[in-house]
């Protein structure tokens, strides 16, 4: 058994020094009324959506959060 996860560990490690992709973690935030903070901007930014297509993108995200906090909103009294 533990020669078996052994060799796990070997080929996942393996793997992922083969693949050798980029990560990034970007803390995201946007308020009910759709305002986003700095942080969305700066990610679409790094991730290269700039010009016309970023201030789309980011739009859409403000658009996206509005709406889930009014449904929540509505719902709020609901028992399920």
């Amino acid at each position: 058994m533990k020669k078996d996860v052994l060799r796990h560990m070997r080929e996942r490690k393996r793997s992922t020094k083969i693949s050798s992709r980029n990560a990034w973690k970007y803390p995201i935030e946007v308020g009910c009324r759709g305002f986003p903070a700095p942080s969305l901007g700066k990610m679409f930014q790094d991730v290269r959506i700039v010009g016309q297509a970023r201030k789309l993108a980011i739009k859409k995200v403000s658009q996206a959060a509005e709406r889930s906090s009014n449904w929540l909103w509505i719902r709020r009294n609901t028992s399920s």
